[in-house]
């Protein structure tokens, strides 16, 4: 288990006063080659299931003596984080604008991993984009990534062979999330932490 930094920390617990921590990456791609959503889910797994973003989600300390620490969700589902669909009214850039504002406001739910990856069709052509072009977004909340990791975190979807399919992409780094623990093992992870003996008062 890697417990929540103190920074992660503040900006959880600030969570919810007028504003959300969330990042989001927003890609236009030239037409896909499959608009079904079975496929794009199955896609966005197979691409993302190394990370160890993939499947964490937090887990509080009982009675709140501590940071949440990172677990691995036994009730995670891909279905859950990946959503299709086509960009709502004529397609506009306006419109697109709407939905990607409309999906960064909303805030994340902390009971599952916290990313989100958004597809969406028709794109209305234009100066700047072709024919047939989708928008890719990508969110995440702070607490999980910072700036760096998001860009590393989105760019695993995409790849410059479009002979390569589905094939999944290795891991950075080797996933250390385990499954939820119960009220003792979390409170024996706290007390590591813990100085040993306190350090002596001196008064003067």
């Amino acid at each position: 288990m890697r417990q929540l930094d103190p920074t992660s920390a503040i900006m959880l617990h600030l969570e919810g006063s007028g504003h959300h921590h969330n990042l989001m990456s927003v890609y236009f791609v030239d037409p896909l080659t499959s608009t079904s959503a079975d496929e794009l889910t199955a896609l966005v797994e197979a691409r993302l299931r190394n990370s160890p973003t993939y499947c964490a989600r937090l887990q509080n300390v009982p009675a709140a003596l501590g940071n949440p620490f990172w677990v691995r969700d036994p009730e995670f589902a891909v279905e859950n984080h990946v959503s299709t669909g086509v960009v709502s009214g004529r397609g506009t850039w306006r419109d697109a604008c709407d939905d990607i504002t409309s999906i960064f406001d909303k805030p994340m739910d902390f009971s599952r991993p916290t990313w989100e990856v958004h597809i969406r069709h028709g794109v209305a052509p234009c100066e700047r984009f072709p024919v047939g072009a989708s928008i890719v977004i990508v969110k995440v909340h702070h607490v999980a990534l910072d700036g760096l990791g998001l860009v590393q975190f989105s760019l695993r979807l995409f790849d410059t062979n479009p002979n390569t399919g589905l094939s999944p992409i290795a891991a950075d780094t080797p996933a250390t999330h385990t499954q939820p623990a119960g009220p003792c093992a979390f409170l024996a992870r706290l007390s590591q932490a813990l100085p040993a003996k306190p350090p002596p008062l001196h008064v003067t």
